[in-house]
């Protein structure tokens, strides 16, 4: 009698320990998807934010273009001359810089703003005419920003020459969404 109570009890404690195991593996599996479903959350207030950053980035890149075009017509001379005569519009007509001692910033697509604010300085300081200031920079790209700007000219019509805010435009245009591939 007593072997079939400890046999009784035996079978009593293995079922209560299946149950048990059975609410704990449910409670587990409804911690795991209450954490992906966290997990989705903030990966899309990640986007959203980084959208909104990028957007902001651009008006203030938009922004600082539009001042620096406006800063250059406002300080450049409307015609210069030389010793060999009237030169013609702005400081010259070639793309060399007023200031070979400055070095121009290189751009390999890191650090985009930073770079921006650099150029919008040289720019500045050089007196750089709009019309040169996107060859000026295809000079000084690097890598993988190389590679897009070969890749930009080739969708474009090739005659045609950029002005730096569409340059830019489209700088941040492709960095922005190679960012949003990542997350």
């Amino acid at each position: 009698m007593a072997n079939t109570s400890k046999k009784q009890d035996l079978k009593d404690l293995e079922s209560l320990m299946r149950e048990i195991d059975e609410k704990h593996s449910k409670s587990i599996q409804e911690v795991r998807e209450q954490n992906l479903k966290s997990m989705e959350e903030v990966k899309q207030e990640v986007r959203e934010q980084t959208l909104k950053s990028m957007e902001e980035i651009k008006l203030l890149i938009s922004g600082i273009a539009l001042q620096n075009t406006e800063v250059q017509s406002h300080t450049q001379s409307p015609v210069m001359a030389n010793s060999s005569g009237i030169l013609g519009a702005g400081w010259n007509s070639s793309v060399s810089s007023h200031y070979s001692k400055i070095e121009f910033p290189r751009f390999d697509g890191i650090g985009l703003v930073e770079w921006l604010f650099k150029v919008e300085q040289f720019f500045e300081i050089d007196h750089t005419l709009e019309p040169n200031k996107v060859k000026m920079v295809s000079i000084h790209l690097e890598g993988k920003a190389l590679h897009w700007y070969k890749a930009f000219l080739n969708m474009k019509d090739r005659g045609k020459v950029y002005v730096w805010k569409e340059f830019v435009e489209a700088l941040t245009h492709v960095l922005v969404s190679m960012l949003l591939m990542v997350l």
